[in-house]
């Protein structure tokens, strides 16, 4: 799609130029009113701390996956994109609830309804991404559909935490710390969650008896989480088995579950006052709810599950991309990954080594290459910047024609002429 766009920028200079100028002035003024409405609002400056924290933790993320065949321009845009989508699901939400009588602040089990809506209207950008550019999203890394699915969760964070820093949320909010918002760090995967008590708080030990407190992650970490098993059910369907192709099915269904089950218990809890009375009610709809939120450790599981994930995204693109061979090499004198079949055992023994050698030393690899490129004492700092960034998309075209390689129907074509265009020589 942004090759498509580039093209036509190409043959109509003068209006890219007139573009081009538009989106800098525009971009100046977007500034200046900002930097005005924070003087004269100065409660929109902390409105603006969780879209700050999380494009942090999204730069944080992006530096984590070594594999990622996407830009930060890409990842940015999906954040941005997400946070005006963000209005629009909370406005459906309240026309769902609304068709059924309910309202978004009523107490009970009743405000659980926010879950079925939120968690799949969050993976919407996701399925245009799909729908608009189907080839350029079959060519995804694992780990991109990681990246995409946290700034998609990322910009409803933002949003809804924002929007809550706007609005203080009354008594019961006060009582729990939410009228300050989310607590964030540079840790990607606790930023943004919230526990309901605190062991060593006086809540806490009001609630000693009542089992481990529920924990809610933030958006980015549940939206990733189900964008993730969508990145490995593409893996094990392309492995053409009969149970892999069933597992790429079954994986992000129950990820979607578990994230939705996850939210609607937290916030039956929220609103039963902390308690979690609402597990004993009679509904087996209910029931059945609470039994896989009980069993999944009351959401405090859900950190652990995106992790495991995450690492197994690497190690599929990192399998991904040995199997090309030559094709995802970088430079030369780069170092190479060794071959590990002298081990012996079966396959399904071999292949879990492989990729995780194969994911070290091409991490490695790429990194050594990058800083060469930026490291060359003979040219100039600014040559040495043109060159390391230079260095860095010619890494990352790397990464893409091995993923390009390795995805049933690309064209042969591409798949190997991107291999003579890599032009990794020293300057001399």
């Amino acid at each position: 799609m942004q090759w498509a766009w580039q093209r036509w920028l190409s043959r109509h200079e003068g209006l890219a130029r007139g573009l081009l100028r538009l989106s800098r002035i525009s971009q100046r003024i977007t500034i200046v009113l900002l930097v005005v409405a924070v003087l004269l609002v100065p409660q929109l400056a902390a409105a603006m701390v969780p879209a700050i924290w999380m494009l942090a933790c999204l730069g944080v993320m992006v530096l984590l996956s070594r594999t990622r065949t996407i830009s930060w321009r890409a990842v940015s845009v999906m954040f941005s994109v997400s946070v005006p989508w963000a209005l629009a699901v909370a406005k459906a939400t309240e026309l769902v609830a609304a068709s059924g009588g309910m309202t978004t602040s009523d107490d009970g089990t009743s405000i659980a309804l926010a879950a079925f809506v939120e968690e799949p209207g969050k993976l919407v950008p996701l399925a245009v991404v799909a729908l608009v550019a189907p080839g350029r999203a079959r060519r995804l890394a694992a780990v991109d559909w990681a990246l995409l699915g946290y700034a998609a969760g990322a910009g409803f964070t933002a949003a809804e935490d924002g929007a809550r820093r706007l609005a203080p949320q009354g008594m019961l909010a006060s009582l729990l710390g939410g009228d300050k918002g989310l607590d964030y760090s540079l840790n990607a995967w606790t930023a943004g969650s919230f526990r309901l008590w605190e062991s060593d708080g006086l809540l806490g030990r009001f609630m000693a008896g009542a089992g481990p407190s529920p924990l809610a992650v933030g958006h980015h970490v549940s939206t990733m989480t189900v964008a993730m098993a969508v990145g490995l059910g593409i893996v094990l369907w392309r492995t053409g088995r009969p149970l892999g192709r069933v597992v790429a099915w079954v994986l992000p269904a129950v990820a979607l579950v578990q994230v939705v089950v996850d939210h609607a218990a937290y916030n039956a809890s929220v609103a039963s006052l902390t308690l979690v009375s609402w597990l004993d009610s009679g509904d087996p709809v209910v029931y059945w709810l609470g039994a896989v939120w009980q069993a999944s450790g009351r959401g405090n599981n859900a950190i652990a599950y995106s992790v495991v994930l995450f690492v197994l995204c690497l190690l599929a693109d990192a399998r991904r991309r040995l199997r090309t061979g030559a094709l995802g090499v970088t430079a030369g004198e780069a170092p190479r990954v060794p071959s590990v079949t002298a081990i012996g055992g079966p396959a399904f023994v071999r292949a879990p080594i492989e990729a995780v050698v194969a994911l070290v030393v091409l991490s490695y690899s790429d990194l050594v290459v990058i800083a060469r490129g930026y490291a060359d004492r003979r040219m100039t700092r600014p040559q040495r910047m043109i060159e390391g960034r230079l260095t860095a998309a010619q890494v990352m075209e790397a990464r893409r024609d091995a993923m390009a390689a390795t995805t049933p129907g690309s064209s042969p074509r591409h798949a190997t002429s991107s291999l003579s265009s890599h032009s990794w020589s020293r300057p001399s």
